[in-house]
């Protein structure tokens, strides 16, 4: 960027250095191997013996044991302004392993190289700056064939499928859906004579008798630069996105009247991008075309999507179902398993044989991952977790493309992701890269990946829950306030108001395990985002662990650690298991080496390389845990940033380890832990007797394996909410009742003698007999009122009830 006449001088020595060492035949394999093949600039020849000298320096005891493996496909995007270009098969290449050349996993090339534009510029354009030559012409019948395709969990009984099309589909179009019998067959009891029958006919597809409509929507977005790893990746291909595309695309002036405000003359890459603009302070900063450029907009696709399993046809938990695309192709087969609903415990009607089945088979089974990105080494986690044909659902803890300012860059990774999400339902959580980067990403992230938010009850997609076979799932942003208003906030933690709402629903005889997933850990032993979420910790930690929570999942920082059950930087039996996965492939590369010595008690297990995890929940005491490490890596050169850039090496993972990495447990492949819910050791992880998920249109238990009582919470609109704490426990106050979560010891530590709810003659017959129950076995208040708001829209309640509760707040914990 931006490189000085010195620098070239320089670069032209070395590179003539380089030429007389390749024509003796000195070290030709070692150059050959220091690093990727680079002959764009004179530049570049300087960088590679800078590369070769870095890797001497970092390569210790590590040796390559495999070649490194092609690009994924899908990583070779090409914009359909400019696709094509012979110049755009020429802007860097890399040399795999083997020596076969294939091309760089590019994100973009959208605009004929510098060399083809300054040709046409010479010959007579009227352009006065680079990039003004003749390029492809977008296609003249863009493709409505369907990519991109994932699905996600919508709530119980429904599943989204999303996918992105160039054309906009007919307007009454619909997913044609269906389950598959176990031969395979496609089959609707109720309308299986339709359009060949279950025994496909002519057109098999036509068997797919249910319909989803189609909603469809697209936006636009400014090109934007948001972080140096869009110009030199520190893993992956270390030029995701092409300053020369930018000068070409910010060249105003190849278009422009010389009188328009928006004319512009781009000379060179440094008049889009200043050579110092990623090497000083701030660090958090983007530079964008200009707004007033047309070319600085960045149009998606059509982004479609259509629900299946709503209007009343709930999907049947666990089965499998095939479904078929507006545009796919008549051979097209696309299926997917429907996520498990809670289980239900054997009955005296249950034959043994039935009863044996519930006891066998595992409830629920969960692949985790985060941090993905889209280099190779991506591709090799979503091999791995392709792999586990038993995934009921993926968990994502965020940063899923790492777009950083640059939108195609969601499309690829769409086209990489497609072969596991398009068969995976997948839930997330926002990373950074997702949508607080600059601001850039939120608009991407939410229309590209929608969260099951409005069956949750929550207000934003950000935060919601899902009950996932015996497991409640919560997904929160690390980049929602938690401590009260902020300078310039227009609510007062919404998040943490809908999350204490949340647990206070939770049903622990349907859901005993509860799985909290948030992007930026709490705890981590790298110095990489080391604290980084202490203020929502020390707002939050206290009240999850009231709650019980079992599990927590994080990205965030690009390794891997599992703690012990801690809380409060100690080991805590009774506290949560906390699991960092940043570690799924991104461009930004490994943080093996900036772990905190000596490695803390509550750390169980770390190490700096990439993988992904599986969670297997297997009844209501017993889940197993093993993350699989996919790729080693090791330092292969250096980028213009003098940073060190990565490529993958060891045996696929396995007799490896990553060159930078100084865990304790680097050489490891595999970490596996079991993980026991025992709630008469700790009584909080009992706490949660509410009635469940509260998902509008179905009943509880009911096909999609959701529903619970719709008025539990829903009485009208939160007028007043505090928040009262005492002890180890947190008391929410809504509508002046009391709808706590607390830890069992507490009620038993804060007897209520003298108030019980009988004594006051309530009106209503449930009432009545609650408060009897409470009179005969000295039940705190605080305990019964579970089963007042199981059982009883709030209005009844509003007589008097109240006054009772300001009565025991006083009486208790001296608080008006």
């Amino acid at each position: 960027v931006g490189t000085s006449k010195m620098a070239r001088s320089s670069a032209a020595v070395m590179q003539a250095l380089l030429l007389l060492l390749l024509l003796s035949g000195a070290a030709a394999a070692g150059a050959a191997a220091a690093s990727p093949s680079s002959a764009s600039s004179l530049a570049d020849a300087a960088s590679m013996s800078q590369r070769s000298t870095h890797k001497r320096m970092e390569l210790t005891s590590v040796t390559s044991a495999f070649t490194r493996p092609p690009a994924h496909p899908a990583l070779d995007f090409n914009d359909v302004r400019l696709a094509g270009s012979e110049a755009a098969s020429s802007t860097g290449g890399k040399q795999y392993g083997g020596g076969a050349s294939v091309s760089a996993p590019a994100p973009a090339t959208l605009a004929a190289t510098a060399a083809a534009a300054a040709a046409a510029a010479e010959g007579g354009g009227d352009a006065d700056g680079v990039g003004s030559g003749d390029h492809t012409e977008p296609p003249a019948n863009p493709s409505s064939t369907p990519e991109q395709v994932h699905l996600l969990p919508r709530g119980p009984g429904e599943v989204t499928v999303v996918w992105a099309t160039a054309v906009a589909v007919e307007p009454d179009a619909v997913v044609r859906f269906g389950r598959v019998k176990p031969d395979g067959a496609a089959h609707e009891s109720e309308n299986a004579g339709k359009g060949g029958g279950e025994d496909g006919g002519e057109d098999d597809a036509m068997a797919l008798t249910l319909e989803a409509a189609v909603m469809s929507t697209a936006y636009t977005a400014q090109i934007c630069l948001g972080e140096p790893n869009n110009l030199q990746a520190v893993m992956g291909n270390m030029h995701p996105v092409s300053l020369t595309d930018l000068t070409y695309l910010a060249n105003t002036s190849r278009w422009a009247p010389r009188e328009a405000a928006n004319y512009h003359v781009i000379d060179s890459p440094a008049d889009v991008v200043p050579p110092t603009w990623f090497e000083t302070k701030p660090w958090s900063k983007a530079i964008c075309l200009p707004y007033s450029n047309p070319d600085a907009q960045y149009q998606s696709p059509l982004i479609n999507a259509a629900h299946m399993g709503a209007a009343g046809t709930g999907l049947a938990p666990g089965a499998t179902y095939r479904y078929f695309l507006p545009g796919d192709s008549h051979d097209t087969r696309r299926t997917f398993r429907a996520p498990p609903s809670p289980p239900r415990s054997p009955t005296k009607a249950d034959t043994p044989a039935a009863t044996d089945s519930l006891a066998a088979a595992p409830a629920a089974v969960f692949g985790v991952v985060g941090d993905t990105g889209q280099t190779e080494v991506t591709h090799a986690v979503f091999q791995h977790l392709q792999a586990m044909t038993d995934l009921d659902v993926l968990l994502h803890t965020g940063d899923l493309s790492y777009a950083d300012g640059f939108p195609p860059r969601w499309d690829s990774f769409g086209r990489l992701a497609e072969p596991l999400m398009s068969k995976l339902p997948t839930l997330s959580t926002p990373g950074n890269h997702d949508v607080t980067l600059n601001g850039l990403e939120s608009t991407a992230y939410h229309t590209r990946y929608p969260t099951p938010y409005a069956a949750s009850g929550s207000a934003s997609p950000s935060w919601w829950s899902l009950d996932v076979g015996p497991a409640h799932v919560i997904g929160l942003s690390s980049y929602a306030p938690v401590a009260g208003r902020g300078m310039f906030d227009g609510s007062d933690s919404p998040m943490l108001t809908w999350l204490l709402r949340d647990l206070a629903g939770v049903d622990r005889t349907r859901t005993p395990w509860l799985i909290v997933m948030f992007h930026v850990p709490w705890y981590n032993s790298n110095a990489g985002h080391f604290k980084e979420a202490w203020r929502a910790q020390a707002a939050l930690e206290d009240t999850l662990y009231a709650a019980g929570v079992d599990v927590v999942l994080n990205g965030h920082v690009h390794s891997y650690e599992r703690s012990h059950a801690v809380r409060n930087w100690a080991p805590d039996p009774c506290g949560a298991v906390h699991l960092v996965v940043g570690d799924g492939g991104n461009y930004e590369g490994p943080y093996g080496n900036r772990w905190r010595q000596p490695q803390p008690a509550w750390s169980a297990f770390r190490e700096g390389s990439f993988g992904a995890g599986r969670l297997e929940i297997h009844n209501d005491t017993h889940a197993s845990w093993e993350w699989r490490r996919t790729t080693c890596v090791e330092a292969a050169g250096a980028t213009d940033f003098n940073d060190t850039w990565f490529a993958p090496t060891g045996d696929r993972g396995v007799n490896c380890r990553s060159s930078n990495d100084v865990s304790a447990q680097a050489m490891e492949a595999v970490d596996a832990a079991v993980f026991v819910r025992d709630i008469d050791a700790c009584p909080n992880r009992a706490a949660g007797t509410g009635a469940g998920p509260r998902s509008r249109g179905l009943p509880s238990g009911g096909g999609g394996g959701g529903g619970g009582d719709a008025t539990s919470f829903q009485g009208g609109p939160l007028r007043r909410i505090s928040k009262l704490e005492h002890g180890e426990g947190v008391i929410l106050v809504v509508h002046d009742l009391i709808l706590a979560l607390l830890p069992s010891s507490i009620p038993h530590a804060l007897p209520c003698p003298g108030l019980a709810l009988g004594s006051l003659r309530p009106r209503h017959p449930a009432l009545a007999a609650a408060g009897a129950a409470t009179a005969r076995g000295g039940m705190p208040l605080v305990h019964a009122r579970v089963t007042l708001i199981r059982h009883l829209p709030g209005d009844h309640l509003g007589n008097f009830l109240p006054e009772v509760l300001r009565a025991w707040v006083n009486l208790q914990l001296g608080v008006v």
